[in-house]
């Protein structure tokens, strides 16, 4: 669970009907409300200690045609041209920007032809002629894991201390015949790279145990990790 993205998800009702052109104050005022709520996303994204440039902005409308109750949430199309918070004009949505991004208002997202191919996929046909109406506004704001980070372990080749002892049965490694064996237990936390120990030998770790069976050893490498290798076994001899 620690590695999982955080999501926030903002969204507010509209129920205004979208025009086919884009060139127009309905689809201008949509995309500055989204750019309103993809900035108080990422703000609390990053009130809780996440870096703005781990995070992702997908933002949302939610259509149908009118006189239906099928709503589709319909993603940004991703051919258009971003027109993120960061790249405008003091902070303001693209709309409220500079003439040189107003004038790219051919590239602004076609959510129109974006639904129309969406409905004809999911129901096989299309209801032309009807207007198409924005039921909601939704921006999901992603803070990308940044994954696991390893740490080199200090070096140290002397044996490591045996933390106790006990009674394993395995099979004894030049024949078939079973037997009891003392074997050694060692606490994972106190090993360190480079360290080697022969099977018989149990590691135990706070949620599990590794067992290395007779004829077989462990290596702990440079990032803490246990590696083991058959000697005197078979991989199909070793249980």
């Amino acid at each position: 669970m620690g590695l999982a993205d955080i999501v926030v998800e903002k969204q507010e009702p509209s129920a205004q009907a979208l025009p086919e052109s884009k060139q127009n104050n309905v689809l201008k005022n949509l995309l500055i409300n989204l750019d309103a709520l993809a900035q108080d996303a990422k703000k609390e994204l990053i009130n809780q200690g996440h870096k703005a440039e781990q995070i992702e902005i997908k933002p949302y409308l939610n259509l149908r045609y009118q006189g239906t109750d099928t709503a589709l949430m319909i993603p940004e199309p991703e051919s258009m041209v971003k027109y993120e918070l960061g790249i405008t004009n003091c902070g303001l949505g693209i709309f409220e920007s500079s003439p040189e991004l107003q004038s790219n208002v051919e590239q602004l997202p076609d959510y129109v032809d974006a639904f129309r191919e969406t409905y004809r996929r999911e129901f096989g046909f299309d209801l032309t002629g009807r207007e198409i109406i924005v039921d909601d506004l939704r921006v999901r704001a992603v803070a990308k894991s940044t994954g696991l980070q390893k740490f080199p372990l200090v070096q140290q080749y002397e044996t490591p201390e045996v933390e106790g002892q006990t009674r394993c049965y395995f099979k004894t490694v030049s024949s078939d015949v079973c037997g009891w064996h003392e074997t050694p237990i060692y606490h994972m936390e106190k090993l360190s790279a480079g360290q080697h120990l022969q099977g018989p030998a149990i590691v135990m770790q706070e949620t599990s145990s590794i067992i290395v069976e007779p004829g077989c050893y462990a290596e702990i490498t440079e990032f803490g990790d246990v590696s083991l290798t058959a000697e005197t076994k078979s991989y199909s001899e070793i249980g």
